[in-house]
Order: structure tokens, then C-alpha cells, then sequence
């Protein structure tokens, strides 16, 4: 495992990914041990990650073993990997993509989210969001997440042409 790799439980997810994500971003990669694509992009991921430093985390979910999570994101496919910055789900991607592609994406983030005025511009915007609720509450969060990351996703690959760099 890579030196800014965590792996998060549900019991964790809260101090290691909503509260961290207001100090530095987080890129949540939901995965689990039987599925071919994550065992190839989880390395990826992690290598990448690595390179910034510190400056970026990654949050592994086994979501075999944390299904609560995987059900609040609305995961209907894996390997699927989330950026949460100041509390907030601000991009992402579904499915295994090329190294070349998870190096533009981390650089993506890095260069999009790791301003701390904007981290704490989301965090304000998200404080107490994520307190005492209840299972249906995160549920309705994860709808909304998957809202914006697909209006997100497809704009960006409207005005890019993708993560290839």
C-alpha cells in the first residue's frame, strides 16, 4: 500500500474522508478483492497518489466489507473512485481506466482542489452535513453526489475529450 493510502471502514469514513477532505483532497477508490479491474487500478491509484506527496489521500473502501458506504455512494459498478474536498463529492470516475488516464486525473485534482481557500470554501458550504444521519439521509447524499458527478463528468469529457493528457 502506497504511503498516502488509507484503508477506511464505515466506522471510519467520517474522520478519515468528510474531515480530512477539508484539509487536503480525498480520492475514495471503492473497490473489492474478487473484481479483475480494481486489483489493476488500485496500484495505479496508489503510485500516482504517491507522487504528490502528501498533498492528495487515498481512501480505500472494501465495499464487501463496508457495503453502507458503497450504498450511499450508489455504486452499481467497481472499481468506481470519488474525490471528496471540504466534505463535498466533487468528481470522480466508474470503471478501470489507463495510467496514463489516473495520472491526468490526480493532476486534475491536485490542480483543481487542493487550493485550501477553496477547500475551506467547501467546507463551510458542508459543515455539519454529515452529522448524526441516518442511513436514509445518507442515501439521499450519495443521490446527490451521483447528480453532480455525472453532470460534472460529462461536461468535463464535453470540453476535454477525456483524462487523456
Amino acid at each position: 500500500m502506497g504511503f498516502n493510502t488509507i484503508n477506511v471502514s464505515e466506522a471510519a469514513f467520517e474522520s478519515e474522508v468528510m474531515k480530512r477532505s477539508t484539509t487536503v483532497p480525498v480520492i475514495v477508490d471503492l473497490w473489492a478483492p474478487w473484481c479483475g479491474p480494481c486489483q489493476s487500478l488500485g496500484p495505479i491509484l496508489e503510485r500516482t497518489v504517491d507522487t504528490y506527496g502528501g498533498r492528495i489521500i487515498l481512501a480505500k473502501v472494501n465495499v464487501d466489507e463496508n457495503p453502507s458506504i458503497a450504498q450511499a455512494f450508489e455504486v452499481q459498478s467497481i472499481p468506481a473512485v470519488y474525490v471528496v474536498a471540504g466534505g463535498q463529492v466533487v468528481d470522480g470516475f466508474v470503471g478501470a481506466i489507463a495510467e496514463h488516464e489516473v495520472q491526468g486525473f490526480v493532476r486534475h485534482v491536485s490542480e483543481n482542489f487542493s487550493d485550501p481557500d477553496l477547500l475551506a470554501e467547501f467546507t463551510v458550504q458542508s459543515q455539519g452535513m454529515f452529522d448524526n444521519l441516518t442511513p436514509d439521509e445518507m442515501l439521499e447524499i450519495g443521490e446527490q453526489a451521483n447528480e453532480v458527478f455525472f453532470e460534472q463528468e460529462e461536461e468535463y469529457y464535453e470540453e476535454s475529450g477525456g483524462f487523456e493528457f
